[in-house]
């Protein structure tokens, strides 16, 4: 078993985490999954880094017990309304997107303040 590590985008500051991860750790790459908007990106990190991947943020958003959000800042709210009910209370997530501010994911995850 172990943790699963889940990308919603993975573009390059995606893949240049999923480098680090795969370079630094010992990580056994069934436990990394990836989606993607187009499959030329899937394609490309599959290739690369030779983990599953897939255009489904929602099976992402289920799967995984850490969740990076790699997407353009003004996605997100479209990603999260997408997953939110999908996640797991215990889930962490981790967004690398600047302005993102922990306000507006716990207001976009529904989360009491």
């Amino acid at each position: 078993m172990g943790i699963h590590i889940g990308f919603i985008g993975c573009g390059k500051m995606g893949q240049a985490i999923l480098t680090g991860l795969l370079s630094k750790r010992n990580i056994d790459k069934s436990l990394l999954r990836v989606s993607a908007k187009t499959e030329t990106t899937l394609s490309k990190v599959k290739e690369i880094f030779g983990v599953q991947t897939t255009t489904n943020n929602r099976d992402i958003g289920k799967w995984a017990d850490i969740l990076v959000i790699a997407v353009k800042p003004n996605l997100h709210k479209e990603i999260i309304e997408e997953i939110r009910t999908e996640i797991s209370p215990n889930t962490i997530v981790v967004t690398i997107a600047a302005g993102i501010t922990l306000q507006f994911l716990e207001q976009s995850f529904g989360m009491p303040s």
